[in-house]
């Protein structure tokens, strides 16, 4: 089986419409659903009450039709609608029969500038937020990934992109409100997979698309990854016979596709599934984890870093020789030929299978613009990986991977670790939970 890459300047187009707003325009030949999303360039890291003004939206009918009627009405025109708050952008997404987009538009857009509060709604809101905050911090996996972006991105990430307990609170009704009717002001761009022709689509969506006469520009705010020059112990307490335990890298090395080819099969070679080095060494091998990954990798944006990352889950009274061991096949990789050949070999069937279709394009396509490229990266690794050796991979290893310096993170209980031995890797600060959820 041959492989089969997108190419965006046939398989997508863009236009304009009305104020320049761009349209990532895929048409759907296979039936007659589309799919349509406004897409804001800031999310809950710019504004962490959108989060919650987003769900309070969900909940809420207008001055002159309940939720319920409004829900009714979406589904005899065969159509959804909703408002997704991520951390970097806010989507708008109407979906379902195309026949029906005109009104389904409408009507969502007519919803969303006439909502009306409900207090005692916003008050169940706010208690069972409140609620999920609690249970969060009971909650294992959950403290492990708080400590994980407390880790990556440091305090005053986590204290600016989360509301604390007290500011969740305080928030108003015609506050929240006020950010959902605002969307309509904000500079933004639309995709669309659907049946309709790209004119007809542009033609369509002037005459009813709301927006402001002047569209102010959006404040995307973004934390950076923290540079690690030194070695640190964040240590978080949690009751359990167990520690999750993370070591993240961040040598401020930028992102470039002319890494992809060696990146991507150390990572599939050493840390990418059950057959990789990292799994077969801490858990089959030695039994030192529950389980175990390691990858090097780029975040999402081309002015990211590459970091290398770690994650090991095993018993409080294993962590000396867990650590011991996973820091001795990161910067002493064991070498199999046997394994790097199931490795390629998964990396490259992935690469000749795998197929970016329907809306995927569009999806692909912002994922390879928010990097700064103009084409898939799979075309130049599926080439190049090919010819590579283990010798590649050992290179790449030694470049990117060897000697570095780490900041651990380390989740258990206290009492039952042995706080001599992580002082060998670096000074120990305690993390209270405050300061890994940021409330």
């Amino acid at each position: 089986m041959q492989p089969v890459f997108v190419d965006y300047a046939s398989d997508l187009s863009v236009g304009k419409m009305k104020q320049d707003i761009e349209v990532l325009y895929k048409q759907n030949t296979t039936n007659g659903l589309f799919s349509l999303y406004y897409v804001y360039d800031f999310g809950t890291t710019t504004d962490p009450a959108f989060g919650i003004a987003s769900d309070y939206f969900d909940l809420l009918g207008t001055d002159t039709q309940s939720l319920q009627e409004i829900q009714r009405e979406f589904y005899d025109l065969a159509c959804s609608f909703g408002i997704h708050a991520g951390g970097e952008r806010i989507y708008v997404t109407i979906s379902g029969l195309a026949e029906n987009m005109d009104k389904a538009v409408k009507l969502a857009e007519e919803y969303m500038q006439n909502v009306e509060g409900d207090d005692a709604v916003l008050a169940q809101l706010k208690a069972n937020a409140m609620k999920a905050r609690n249970d969060a911090k009971l909650n294992q996996n959950a403290n492990f990934r708080a400590l994980q972006q407390y880790t990556f991105y440091g305090p005053e990430a986590i204290r600016a992109r989360t509301l604390t307990d007290e500011q969740l609170m305080a928030l108003t009704s015609d506050e929240l409100l006020a950010r959902i009717r605002s969307l309509s002001d904000y500079e933004h761009y639309v995709m669309y997979y659907g049946p309709e022709t790209e004119a007809k689509l542009i033609a369509a969506l002037d005459a009813i698309h709301r927006t402001s006469q002047e569209l102010k520009p959006v404040r995307k705010v973004r934390f950076p990854l923290l540079t690690v020059d030194k070695s640190e112990v964040n240590v978080a307490q949690y009751d359990a016979k167990q520690i999750y335990y993370l070591q993240y890298s961040n040598r401020g090395e930028k992102f470039s596709t002319d890494n992809d080819p060696g990146e991507t099969l150390f990572n599939s070679y050493f840390g990418g599934g059950m057959n990789a080095v990292v799994f077969q060494e801490m858990r089959e091998a030695r039994s030192l984890a529950y389980t175990a990954f390691a990858t090097f990798t780029e975040m999402r944006d081309k002015d990211d870093p590459y970091i290398f990352y770690a994650f090991i889950a095993t018993q409080n009274d294993k962590m000396q020789k867990a650590i011991e061991a996973f820091d001795e096949i990161i910067n002493n990789m064991p070498e199999s030929e046997k394994a790097f050949d199931i490795a390629k070999e998964a990396l490259i069937s992935r690469l000749r299978t795998e197929r970016t279709v329907k809306d995927g394009v569009l999806w692909s396509y912002i994922r390879m613009r928010d990097l700064g490229l103009t084409e898939p990266r799979g075309k130049q690794i599926f080439e190049k990986a090919q010819q590579m050796t283990l010798a590649d991979v050992k290179a790449a290893q030694e470049k990117w991977v060897k000697g570095r310096k780490y900041v651990y993170g380390i989740l258990g209980d206290i009492q039952d670790l042995d706080l001599n031995y992580l002082k060998t890797l670096g000074p120990i600060q305690t993390v209270t939970q405050e300061e890994i959820f940021g409330y």
